[in-house]
């Protein structure tokens, strides 16, 4: 009988006759996980933990720089459901549901301040402005351009599609959102209201 399967039966023996030890002993078990980690450069701060990297069979993890930049880009395939509307004009609308006299205030904001002709907002009032909350995931612009009124918001596409009340945009954009998240492509939605002062 080798080594090892002394030490168990030793161990099974051990919990069977003192159960108050079992915490003792795994404590113990544990240590001996840690030490045999500890030899691969793996530095345990909690012994529970070793239990949990036991389990796994494949670990998945990502360092910013290498797989990804910290950085998110405009694709160039930009659906709308609207026609005369293209990516340009979108991301007016985007920059509107924003302070765009501001600093951005987050990633999303960055990205559509950065990418957007702020130059063509020249004309544009913005009179309200809903930031984001995470309860409604969307942000909501009231502005005032060409001396008509409307809202815009951009925000998470379940939330959004909300919004809409043509059953066929919606699932229309809900099928091309699965696609790009299939293909790992976060998706923003962007509307605006359809005439001056709708909700």
């Amino acid at each position: 009988e080798s080594a090892t399967d002394a030490f168990k039966s030793a161990v099974a023996i051990a919990v069977a006759m003192i159960p108050n030890g079992l915490p003792a002993l795994v404590t113990i078990v544990l240590s001996f996980g840690t030490m045999r980690m500890a030899e691969h450069n793996a530095i345990i701060k909690s012994l529970p933990v070793v239990e949990t990297l036991g389990s796994l069979t494949v670990i998945c993890s990502d360092k910013t720089g290498t797989l990804t930049l910290n950085k998110m880009v405009i694709q160039e395939e930009t659906p709308t459901f609207e026609a005369g509307i293209d990516q340009p004009k979108l991301l007016r609308y985007a920059a509107m549901a924003a302070k765009w006299k501001e600093p951005p205030r987050d990633a999303l904001d960055t990205l559509v301040l950065t990418t957007v002709d702020l130059s063509t907002m020249a004309n544009v009032e913005q009179i309200d402005f809903l930031p984001f909350d995470p309860t409604i995931k969307r942000t909501e612009g009231t502005v005032i351009e060409d001396g008509k009124t409307f809202k815009t918001t951009k925000g998470a596409p379940n939330i959004i599609f909300q919004l809409c009340e043509d059953e066929t945009i919606k699932k229309a954009a809900d099928t091309l959102v699965t696609s790009f998240g299939q293909r790992g492509i976060r998706s923003l939605a962007v509307a605006r209201s359809d005439k001056e002062g709708d909700e």
